[in-house]
């Protein structure tokens, strides 16, 4: 039986509410790093007039050093095509990096925006019932910073959201690893994104606790 895993995350339920967090620090985006580590693995990319397999551009191996500009052009992407997120280049403040907005709950939700993503998972849902794949919703690690920005009321909209789908489509499944007391410090670069370490535990946990289940 196939399995689709798809985050649930916390941010999609702002709807409209959310104010800045002075609190918060933006880490620098790594968007750009990403989607370029993505052409590279599946797309293959074009360096000095030569194609080059993504898998020999990207070796940690770098035999492909010479052939870069610079040590940012240079990036190495893991083998599913991500920006490796390495603890020895963590920020000091890392703490507060990418903390959650907050939100203004006197404000009432944007229906339009609700609609459209609940739309956007019905969408997705009635292909999986049609197609028999495992539908599984995931609540992925926060470091506890991001965890007190949370709201519980917020947490208990999430909650309904996915009460109303599994309602509809009983083939949905809802994990949430958001508290697991098994990540510690050095499995988070930030308050909302994992290490490479930290993803290879999540990756583990995920397939021992439901993709084998």
């Amino acid at each position: 039986l196939k399995v689709l895993v798809v985050p649930l995350e916390y941010a999609k339920f702002y709807l409209g509410r959310n104010i800045d967090n002075p609190e918060e620090k933006k880490s620098p985006s790594n968007n750009q790093d990403t989607y370029k580590c993505m052409h590279y693995k599946y797309m293959g990319i074009r360096i000095d007039e030569f194609w080059y397999w993504s898998e020999f551009l990207n070796s940690k191996l770098n035999f492909m050093t010479r052939f870069v500009k610079s040590n940012k052009d240079n990036i190495e992407c893991d083998s599913l095509g991500y920006v490796a997120l390495k603890l020895s280049k963590r920020n000091p403040a890392w703490k507060n990096r990418d903390l959650p907005q907050l939100i203004d709950l006197t404000k009432e939700i944007d229906k339009q925006k609700y609609d459209v993503l609940y739309n956007q998972f019905e969408i997705i849902a009635d292909l999986a019932q049609k197609e028999k794949v495992r539908f599984v919703l995931l609540g992925t690690p926060m470091y506890m910073t991001y965890q007190k920005s949370m709201k519980k009321e917020v947490n208990e909209e999430m909650l309904s959201f996915v009460h109303r789908l599994q309602k509809k489509y009983p083939i949905i499944e809802y994990y949430d690893y958001c508290y697991d007391n098994r990540f510690v410090d050095d499995d988070f670069m930030d308050s909302s994104h994992l290490t490479e370490n930290g993803a290879n535990k999540f990756s583990r946990i995920v397939k021992e606790e439901i993709l084998e289940r």
